[in-house]
Formats: C-alpha cells, structure tokens, sequence
C-alpha cells in the first residue's frame, strides 16, 4: 500500500528539479528553454490536450470548459466573452501605463509598441511582403494544407490539425489522432506528429533546430515522420495500423 500524498514534500520537489534545469513532471529530461517542462512532456501535453478537444468537439461540448454546448467554432458564447473581456481588460491596461502591448516593457512615446516590437512589427511587414513576392508552388504552407486535405480524405474519422505557429516554433506542423487496429475488433487511438519540408531548398537555422528536437521526441518513443508530401504521411499512418 501506497504511502499518502505529502503536498509539502511535492512542492519541494519540483522546485529542487527547477532549479537543477530538470523537468518536475518526469525528473529526467532537461526543461526547454522558457518552459518548465522537458520537450517529451510538452508533446505528451499537447497530445493530451488535442484528443481532450477532439472529443469535446465529436459531443458538441465546450473545448475550454466542457460543460456547455459549442456555439462559435469550438467554444461556447460563454467562454469567448469571457476571454474577449479579459483580453481586452489587459489591453486598456497596458494602454493606460504606457506599456508595450506584446510584453511588459515601457512604450515609445506616442506609440504603443516598444523599440523592439516596433521594429520587429515593420521588420516582419518587410518580410511578409517578400515571402508572398517569391512563394512558389510547392511551399511548405501548401504541401500542409494538400497532407490534411489527403489525411481527412483517406481517414474520415480521423483527427488532423495544423500545429505549428510562428508563436510556438519548435512544434511540428501538423498534429494527427487516428484509430488504430486491435484485438478482438477493438480499436485504440494512435498518435501521429508530421513535420513537413518544401521539396529543393536549404532549410533555415530554425528548421534544423525543430528537426532536431523533432528526433529527440521520436527517440523518446513518440510516432514522428518528416514528409514531403501526402503519400509518404498516408505510408506511415498504414504501418501503424491506422483504419479509416
């Protein structure tokens, strides 16, 4: 028999493994950078987080708190107001002190960005303006919208969802939960993380950075493929047992 759960003892040891770069939930992975948890964990989480919205999502409910039913995409009336007053709250108050509205930095005078949001703001106009200018074909953006689309086609049920942003970089870009064969005419759920490659090109800094924490998490037992297109993410999903 178990011994009780000591709060105390808890509390103590998260803030030791924090304090050594340790992940408090699994004690051993070193946490990312800015997070409290190692990168396994986080994916965990995230795929946690995603079959908990698929299923509230199959039953109507709320994604955020699973009670009423979902009246605007995912989340009911109730929960959209109150994180459109909330956001707004936190906006009118950094408005009223001077404060940057994308971190707690000090303002510019007569602006409402600080000097580093303010020229990455116009930097990263200057930059959206080239990409559209020279996008071609094949981009990356494209050869994910046709992996969902062939996804969804080949497997109705399944749940497939775009999650890379360029607010949370390191991810991969798409996000896949299917049902997988066995026993006895019974099926489970299998997870799948894609990470997609515009076919010729050089891959950026960033690219080869989430490719290398993408082979960490497929080290640690996670199903990850890196795919140039759909036939190959259809490929893996068929050796793992998926069926539609």
């Amino acid at each position: 028999m178990g011994g009780s759960y000591n709060p105390e003892k808890a509390r103590k040891r998260k803030e030791s493994l924090l304090a050594k770069g340790f992940c408090p939930l699994c004690g051993q992975g070193k946490r990312e950078k800015g997070r409290s948890r190692c990168l396994v964990c986080l994916f965990k989480a995230r795929g946690r987080t995603a079959r908990r919205i698929a299923r509230l999502r199959r039953q109507g409910l709320c994604a955020c708190c699973g009670r009423n039913p979902a009246r605007v995409l995912t989340k009911c009336l109730e929960c959209r107001l109150r994180k459109s007053v909330c956001d707004k709250q936190k906006l009118d108050k950094k408005r009223v002190n001077g404060i940057c509205l994308f971190c707690d930095e000090k303002a510019q005078k007569g602006l409402r960005l600080c000097e580093k949001h303010h020229k990455k703001f116009y930097r990263n106009q200057a930059r959206s303006v080239k990409r559209r200018k020279k996008r071609n074909k094949m981009s990356e953006a494209l050869i994910v919208r046709n992996i969902i689309a062939g996804v969804k086609k080949r497997y109705p049920n399944a749940y497939v969802r775009k999650l890379a942003e360029r607010f949370n970089r390191g991810m991969p870009d798409i996000l896949i939960i299917f049902k997988r064969h066995c026993f006895n005419e019974h099926f489970i759920a299998g997870t799948l993380f894609v990470e997609t490659k515009a076919k010729g090109g050089r891959m950026s800094p960033i690219q080869h950075a989430e490719h290398e924490k993408i082979r960490r998490v497929e080290a640690a037992g996670c199903d990850v493929v890196i795919a140039r297109d759909t036939e190959t993410v259809l490929h893996k999903l068929l050796d793992m047992g998926a069926c539609s």
